[in-house]
């Protein structure tokens, strides 16, 4: 809970330039292994509070005891000394699961790592253990409570039931970026909010990225576009990756169509915020999730137990995000990663702290060659090797030939790499470089065994070695496509209401199946009938930027709708004692008439006066426009029947 004095001379200062000058809040990331050498160590040793085994990463931290009380309490007096009356808005408790000797990835070791940990306050970590990241963010939440008025928001690499008291949001962990690890992410987060966790987040976009030319992908990019798509419609939107630079602004030269796609997203979660702000409310009230499965709603409807890639997002909203290449599709590259069944039994992997292949250090087998190294604090460096400097390894194995013909095989990689079959060298790139693909053509027969031996080197920078290959029949399905882009998403529409194209209007009926044309930012969106959908902004460049805009109020026509629209001060805990305000909003579809409420409470600094922008939009796809000023009385805008 202390700062570099040489990278942060001044923490306090630079958390004010943040908030007034950038309006930018600051979350710091903290551990639950407490390093040996600091005061907070110290002041838990003496009542005995941390456990015996050393974290894997820095062999000189310690997990605190958070199953104590006391425990608790003795983390978060220096967690507020040293952070939040500094200015830190918001704390971010990775490795919470925990780990300690090793990052999880064995069940071997997670097993004995467990046990080593011993008796904590609360019984054997044997049977308390997944419980955890619930007492840890308890002493955080409980913490800030005590002593301050400003919201808790805490991010936590895992979750346990009802964690969501302590203002506690979960996400779901160092993913890697795919196709399928994106329709994992929908379908885990939906069973999350199941769970009864209303609030949680994923990586956008993955997190390890293991594409060739990586961020600079042209399907990477698109999957990123696809996945920024579901993002917005996280209860929490966010992005986080490792060692990939993906900020959205770094596409809008080298890939201007990317870039817009990736701002449009933004935006409309910009402009949804008054919409999602009020859901946040009823979620408050009443523990209904913002983001939920079909089947919430519509449990009778086809597909709603089943399809995990369609969504609500609130009662209005129902998404499709798109899961697969439309524009950019890598099998057109020149070659995809060997499988492990044409490599079993394996691959015997030798290490040398050297970059010569001369002194050796360790080996083991591996199922396959998909080697990235990123080192801590997501892996372990294999045995031997204190850091990802200045190795190299050599890969052994054989390869066996599931069908006749010609094949492409080579390396994927960056540094120095050789590949030889035999004694026959087909690749020599034995020098430093970018990550790049080299390839050669082979014509070999079915079923033979082949030996091949691989060596690489590696001084500083990325490190990826992967073997890579064009099989003859996926060559020849190659030459044989050249079929049109199919850009078209197929998404059941729910039985029991009918919908909306958002972007062009167009009424559809319920239990019918809706085709959406995707371009790069349009992707299948639709809105209930008879649903009532405030929008704010989209030019922000934070969420409070301007409190006083006048809000577009859509109504859906085809059924009655209600709408409670919620306000407050956005920042503290005043809400829970009063100082907040609702308006209600009521669509009458026969009569076409739509009134809202008299404004009910009030809290400091509220916009008294407002200007609404009311757009009906009928089944013939026209519109209506009124706007009214809104005082807080009660006012009803008349439409015509007609239209």
């Amino acid at each position: 809970m202390t700062w570099c004095p040489e990278r942060f001379p001044n923490p306090k200062e630079m958390c004010d330039t943040l908030h007034h000058k950038l309006h930018v809040k600051v979350m710091a990331s903290i551990w639950p292994t407490v390093g040996d050498d600091s005061e907070l160590a110290r002041e838990l040793d003496a009542k005995k509070l941390r456990f015996e085994p050393l974290h894997w990463i820095t062999k000189k931290a310690r997990v605190y005891d958070a199953y104590s009380e006391e425990g608790r309490s003795i983390y978060f007096k220096h967690m507020k000394k040293g952070l939040l009356d500094v200015g830190v808005d918001a704390m971010w408790m990775d490795g919470t699961e925990v780990e300690t000797r090793s990052s999880c990835k064995r069940p071997q070791d997670m097993v004995r790592d467990i046990k080593e940990n011993g008796i904590n306050a609360m019984g054997d970590f044997t049977r308390y253990l997944n419980s955890y990241s619930l007492m840890t963010t308890r002493g955080c939440y409980e913490g800030q409570r005590a002593t301050a008025n400003k919201r808790v928001l805490t991010l936590t690499r895992s979750a346990w039931a009802g964690q969501q008291r302590y203002a506690a949001l979960p996400w779901s962990g160092d993913t890697t970026a795919s196709w399928q690890c994106l329709k994992d992410q929908i379908a885990g987060g939906l069973s999350a909010s199941l769970s009864g966790l209303p609030y949680w987040t994923q990586d956008t976009g993955g997190f390890f990225l293991k594409w060739v030319l990586r961020e600079k992908n042209k399907e990477y990019q698109e999957l990123l576009a696809r996945w920024n798509q579901f993002g917005i419609f996280n209860p929490v939107y966010r992005w986080h990756s490792s060692g990939v630079d993906r900020e959205p602004w770094r596409f809008r030269e080298s890939a201007p169509e990317m870039y817009d796609s990736y701002r449009k997203a933004a935006e409309l979660r910009y402009q949804l915020l008054p919409y999602i702000y009020s859901l946040a409310w009823q979620t408050t009230v009443t523990g209904a999730p913002m983001t939920r499965p079909v089947v919430m709603d519509f449990p009778g409807s086809k597909g709603a137990k089943d399809e995990q890639t369609a969504f609500l997002f609130g009662p209005a909203l129902l998404t499709q995000p798109v899961t697969r290449p439309m524009y950019h599709d890598d099998a057109k590259l020149p070659a995809s990663l060997i499988p492990a069944e044409a490599l079993a039994p394996g691959v015997r992997t030798e290490y040398f702290a050297d970059t010569r292949l001369k002194r050796i250090v360790s080996n083991c087998v591996e199922p396959n060659i998909d080697f990235s190294w990123p080192g801590p604090p997501l892996v372990e460096w294999p045995q031997g090797l204190e850091n990802g400097e200045n190795f190299s390894c050599r890969v052994t194995g054989v390869l066996t030939v599931p069908e006749a013909g010609e094949y492409r095989i080579g390396i994927t990689g960056d540094s120095g790499f050789r590949l030889k079959f035999g004694k026959r060298m087909v690749i020599n790139e034995w020098r430093n470089n970018t990550l790049r693909t080299v390839t050669t053509a082979l014509l070999l027969k079915k079923d033979e065994k082949l030996p091949f031996e691989i060596e690489y080197c590696h001084s500083t920078g990325p490190r990826t070695l992967q073997m890579v290959w064009k099989t003859p029949s996926m060559l020849l399905k190659e030459r044989a496509e050249k079929q049109d882009i199919d850009n078209r998403e197929t998404t059941h529409l729910p039985e029991g209401a009918d919908w909306y194209d958002f972007w062009s209007d167009r009424f559809l009926s319920g239990g019918t199946e809706a085709v959406t044309e995707c371009t790069l930012d349009r992707f299948p969106l639709f809105v209930r009938a008879g649903s009532i959908l405030p929008l704010g902004p989209a030019d922000l460049k934070y969420a409070t930027e301007k409190p006083g805009a006048p809000l577009e109020i859509r109504i859906y026509a085809g059924a009655d709708a209600t709408f409670e629209w919620y306000e407050d001060d956005n920042e503290t805990y005043d809400y829970e004692r009063g100082l907040r305000a609702t308006a209600a909003f009521a669509w009458d579809d026969a009569a076409k008439c739509l009134r809202i409420g008299k404004r009910q409470g009030s809290f400091p600094g509220m916009i008294a006066e407002r200007d609404f922008r009311a757009i009906l939009i009928g089944k013939d796809s026209k519109r209506q426009e009124q706007s009214v000023r809104y005082r807080g009385e009660e006012v009803s805008i008349q439409f015509n029947k007609g239209k």
